[in-house]
């Protein structure tokens, strides 16, 4: 086992809620979108209970952390 499959680390709401988008990593910003601490951007819409939204600039959690998003991994 890597010792980056053992450490999980996630950004604080502080950081997420602080910094820029543009400043952020890669992974710390999917994780804060995912979270619903930073808005999502873009067109992609996903069906969300019996309707298609549209999440971008939104603020909507994943379903890992409880968000009604669903999960593609």
């Amino acid at each position: 086992m890597k010792v980056y499959q053992v450490v999980e680390r996630k950004p604080t709401k502080a950081y997420c809620k602080n910094t820029p988008k543009s400043k952020m990593g890669v992974s710390d910003l999917a994780s804060c979108k995912s979270r619903g601490l930073v808005a999502r951007d873009g067109d992609k819409s996903h069906k969300v209970g019996k309707k298609r939204i549209k999440v971008g600039n939104r603020k909507i959690k994943g379903a890992r952390y409880g968000g009604p998003l669903p999960d593609y991994s």
